[in-house]
């Protein structure tokens, strides 16, 4: 709601200039055609992580932040600002992280940016990352070791199979 940006065609132009090209596409799709990717929380920073893929995450204290409980259902109703605000912050504050690497980790792998006024903060992180090659490498190293070995489905279809057997 502060960030000022127009779209152009598929790309987002930032009020500094910064052009960012969205993309909409199934992520299995785009994963091998980019550097670094901007996000917000979801599960798709599980697949960026298990992809070894950097990212940044851009949240807003006003954006909604998914997920169950009583906090989850309220979010949902057509509440007040106020109250859905004061809902978030305790949330955030509970969270630490709202990206599921960053969770699994117990701390910041990639950077969770609050976008609070411009989006000065969010443009520089992205700036920092995409011209640092060997940061990238880094942070998606560190990725994939969070999300764990590969091979899940695999182990889990051997782990039915055996037991069906019985």
């Amino acid at each position: 709601p502060v960030a000022r940006a127009r779209l152009d065609g598929p790309d987002l132009i930032t009020e500094n200039g910064l052009r960012i090209q969205r993309v909409q596409e199934l992520p299995f799709q785009v994963l091998p055609y980019f550097d670094v990717a901007l996000t917000i929380p979801g599960t798709n920073t599980a697949e960026l992580g298990c992809a070894a893929k950097p990212y940044v995450i851009a949240l807003h204290i006003r954006a909604f932040v998914g997920g169950g409980g009583l906090a989850g259902i309220l979010e949902r109703l057509p509440l007040g600002d106020r109250l859905k605000g004061r809902l978030r912050q305790r949330k955030f504050n509970r969270l630490r992280f709202t990206s599921l690497p960053n969770q699994l980790a117990a701390r910041e792998i990639a950077p969770e940016v609050v976008v609070k006024g411009d989006t000065g903060n969010l443009e520089q992180t992205l700036l920092d990352l995409l011209t640092n090659r060997i940061e990238q490498e880094r942070m998606g190293n560190e990725l994939r070791l969070a999300m764990g070995e590969s091979g899940a489905a695999k182990r889990l279809a051997e782990l039915i199979a055996r037991e069906v057997a019985r």
